[in-house]
């Protein structure tokens, strides 16, 4: 090849088949800034052909190495910043040829490429935390944007036993729990979105509970950390401050990327109504162990464990236990088997179903 047509790769990639380990921090330290300063169509593919190679390799004695995992992610992350965001929105993507870059690759494959660089903020954290391949598949990772995508209203049954004990409902909280009588809840435990945009759904789940809640009922609810002075602000508008517990997460913590800091809890706040004192209730500690990661459903999902230990300690003998962002069910799961009255609301109509088929497996 002509010396002219050669295109020198600035990635060091360990050479694995003379006996060299992968280093400690390769992919974070080394590839990731490597990968991402590549411009070139034809120098990526040559990246891309020296870590497969390698991976093959390593892989032979060492299945979960995850380094060359990571940076084939980012690879495809990249082809997707230099193929740029699709012009036809909203109708199947078009594949690139020679005049921009020359790809040979379906459509479909353009797409999840494009799809990884649009989402790759919410990604990162996961493909650099990761312990295990399948951690950061491409169709995980895919899966992850589905589920992180605003929610998809649908037209789903609401499903109410026959006891009435339990009842979902799909749809807006604000419009679908309006018929629960004021003063009746014992305890909402919940998990609204943490983005910044959806900050003023804590406004109006505050203003709910201030209707709802019985006299010693709690709104509990798990929240993020970058905009915990507005989520604050829009609890105290209608609630009062009651307590903070720990969640002391387990497993690997995610890392935030944007503080460079690595997560290992997360807040679950108390608030009750303004009119009345702080219900106390048996003496217990203010750290919950959340025990086992639940993801098998939704990415999202946070786990039984931490919701069973705190309505056993919150919800009175067959209370009335809400949440009003379900998800795919927790909640309910631990209020069923428990013993207590449920009522929960999903907008989203894909983790509503999912929701009832959790709820009713539930013994």
């Amino acid at each position: 090849m002509d010396s002219d047509t050669t295109h020198a790769t600035p990635l060091a990639i360990p050479n694995v088949t003379s006996g060299e380990m992968v280093p400690t921090g390769w992919f974070e330290l080394v590839a990731a800034p490597s990968i991402e300063a590549v411009d070139d169509w034809d120098m990526l593919e040559e990246v891309e052909a020296r870590i497969h190679a390698a991976a093959s390799y390593i892989e032979s004695f060492d299945p979960d190495e995850v380094a060359f995992e990571q940076a084939k992610r980012l690879i495809e992350k990249r082809r997707g910043d230099l193929l740029g965001p699709d012009p036809a929105i909203g109708r199947p993507p078009k594949v690139p040829t020679r005049g921009t870059f020359d790809v040979n690759a379906s459509s479909s494959t353009v797409e999840r490429w494009r799809r990884l660089a649009r989402w790759w903020d919410i990604l990162w954290p996961v493909v650099l935390g990761a312990t295990r391949k399948q951690q950061i598949s491409q169709s995980r990772l895919l899966k992850i944007i589905v589920e992180h995508t605003p929610a998809v209203a649908g037209d789903a049954d609401d499903w109410i036993t026959d006891d009435e004990r339990i009842q979902l409902f799909n749809g807006r909280f604000q419009d679908k729990l309006e018929h629960i009588p004021d003063g009746s809840v014992d305890v909402v435990f919940t998990d609204p979105p943490y983005p910044a945009e959806d900050l003023y759904l804590y406004g109006d789940l505050a203003e709910w509970c201030s209707r709802k809640l019985g006299p010693r009922g709690v709104l509990l609810t798990y929240s993020g950390k970058i905009h915990l002075p507005q989520v604050m602000e829009h609890l105290g508008t209608h609630l009062k401050y009651g307590w903070l517990y720990e969640l002391r997460m387990g497993g690997v913590n995610s890392r935030i990327l944007s503080r460079n800091i690595r997560q290992a809890w997360k807040p679950i706040w108390l608030y009750h109504r303004k009119d009345v004192s702080f219900p106390r209730r048996e003496p217990h500690p203010d750290l919950v162990l959340a025990g086992a990661a639940e993801k098998d459903e939704y990415e999202w999902q946070q786990t039984t464990q931490a919701a069973a230990w705190m309505l056993e300690r919150w919800c009175p003998p067959d209370g009335l236990v809400v949440d009003p962002f379900l998800g795919v069910g927790t909640t309910g799961i631990a209020a069923k088997a428990a013993g207590h009255r449920f009522i929960g609301c999903e907008l989203d109509t894909g983790r509503f179903e999912k929701a009832h088929e959790r709820i009713s497996d539930t013994d």
